[in-house]
C-alpha cells in the first residue's frame, strides 16, 4: 500500500507540472550551447565542438515529445527525466574531476565550464536512453504479470467448468451400473460431449495466440 501511495504522489506531481522537466532540460541545454556558439568567432573548432550536444539536447526534447506523444504516463516520464538528470550529474562529475587533474599537472583548457556543459550534455543523453528503456522493460514486466493473472484466472474456469459435466458424467456412469438404466448413459455421452467441446474451445484459445483478457471475456462456457 505504501508503495502505491508513493506512485500515486509521483503521479500526481507529473500531472501538475505545466511543462515535462524532460524538455526543459533539452531546451536549457540548446539554448546554452546556442548562446555559446552566437557569442564567439565561428569557426571549424567551434562547429565541431558544439553540434554533437545540440544534436544531444535536440533529441533530448524530440525524445520528450514522444513520450508524451506515446501517452506515456507522468510518472514513466519523469523515471526517464531522473535518469537524464543523474547521466548529467555523472558526465558533468568526472569531466570535473578530469580538468581537476589536468590543472594540478598544469594543463589548462581554453574554456572548462563549456567542456563540463558538453560533457553534462552527452550524459544526459546517455541517461534519456537508459531512461526509456528501462520504462520499456517495466511495462514488458507489468503486462507479462497480468497476462498471467489473467490466465491464472482463464484456467481456473476452465477447470471448474471441466469438473461439473465430469461429475455428472460419474454420476450419471454410478446410476446406471446400479439401477441398470440405460438412460442415464445418455446423460453420460452429453456430459462428455460438453467436456469434448469446452476442450476444443480451450484448444482454439490456445491456438489462437488471442490475449488472454479478450478471450476471457468473449468466450463463454456457461452454455455448454
Amino acid at each position: 500500500m505504501q508503495r502505491l501511495e508513493e506512485d500515486d504522489w509521483v503521479a500526481d506531481v507529473g500531472k501538475q507540472l505545466p511543462v515535462s522537466p524532460l524538455s526543459i532540460l533539452g531546451f536549457v541545454l540548446a539554448a546554452t550551447i546556442g548562446v555559446r556558439i552566437a557569442g564567439e568567432t565561428l569557426s571549424t573548432r567551434t562547429i565541431l565542438e558544439s553540434i554533437f550536444p545540440l544534436v544531444i539536447a535536440t533529441a533530448v526534447i524530440l525524445a520528450d515529445r514522444f513520450l508524451v506523444a506515446q501517452d506515456v504516463s507522468a510518472r514513466d516520464r519523469l523515471t526517464v527525466f531522473a535518469y537524464s538528470l543523474g547521466g548529467f550529474l555523472a558526465a558533468f562529475i568526472v569531466a570535473a574531476l578530469h580538468l581537476y587533474i589536468a590543472y594540478l599537472d598544469g594543463l589548462g583548457s581554453r574554456s572548462p565550464l563549456y567542456l563540463l556543459l558538453m560533457s553534462g550534455t552527452m550524459g544526459v543523453g546517455a541517461g534519456t536512453v537508459a531512461g526509456i528503456y528501462d520504462i520499456k522493460q517495466r511495462a514488458a514486466t507489468r503486462e507479462a504479470r497480468r497476462q498471467s493473472e489473467r490466465l491464472e484466472e482463464f484456467a481456473s474456469v476452465v477447470s471448474h467448468d471441466l469438473r461439473n459435466p465430469l461429475s455428472v458424467a460419474r454420476g450419471r456412469l454410478d446410476a446406471a451400473f446400479q439401477t441398470g438404466n440405460a438412460d442415464h448413459l445418455k446423460e453420460v455421452d452429453a456430459a462428455l460431449t460438453r467436456m469434448d467441446e469446452l476442450i476444443e474451445e480451450s484448444l482454439s484459445v490456445a491456438r489462437s495466440g488471442t490475449q488472454v483478457e479478450e478471450t476471457y471475456e468473449a468466450v463463454s462456457y456457461t452454455h455448454l
